[in-house]
């Protein structure tokens, strides 16, 4: 899918808290699975900023840290209020 000349897009970032992220692999637990799920949020947030066409990079999250670390690269921010109600699998 490409877009016209000149396209400009708003990217939504939906983001879990740190310590619920990448809950796949069941071996990573504690501070490993935080420090992973933050990295590959870092990640994802360079390569939305330095994208050409996005004009407007939203971050939804629950988690205080992501929020900031959002506002500080120049993304608008919304607290989501995300609370599970299940266990993470």
């Amino acid at each position: 899918m490409s877009g016209s000349p000149g396209s400009r897009w708003t990217v939504l970032l939906p983001v879990k808290p740190f310590a619920l992220g990448k809950s796949r692999p069941r071996s990573w637990t504690g501070a490993a699975r935080r420090d992973i799920a933050r990295a590959v949020f870092l990640d994802t947030m360079d390569t939305i900023l330095h994208t050409p066409e996005v004009c407007r990079p939203i971050v939804v999250t629950a988690d205080p840290e992501a929020h900031a670390l959002a506002a500080g690269a120049g993304a608008e921010g919304s607290h989501s209020g995300y609370r599970p109600t299940a266990p993470v699998l």
